[in-house]
């Protein structure tokens, strides 16, 4: 009698055990799926913000620019 108790509960504690690993694994997975998900989503952002940056530069350059040749042009009808 007792050796059908013991493997019961030593089939038992594997089951258990199996569950246990099963779990974990299915936890660690959504974790690291939603640590990537983070991390795409922080590089898109930082990407868009230096977009925007670069074309606030580049309109900034232009306008610049257009000021200069405006001005050069002035001078020249002044003289």
């Amino acid at each position: 009698m007792r050796w059908k108790v013991s493997n019961t509960l030593f089939v038992l504690s594997i089951l258990i055990f199996a569950i246990g690993v099963a779990f974990n694994y299915a936890q660690v997975k959504q974790s690291v799926e939603s640590s990537l998900e983070k991390a795409r989503r922080m590089k898109r952002e930082k990407s868009e913000a230096r977009k925007r940056e670069e074309e606030i530069e580049e309109e900034e350059y232009k306008e610049e620019i257009n000021e200069e040749i405006i001005t050069i042009i002035n001078n020249k009808d002044g003289e």
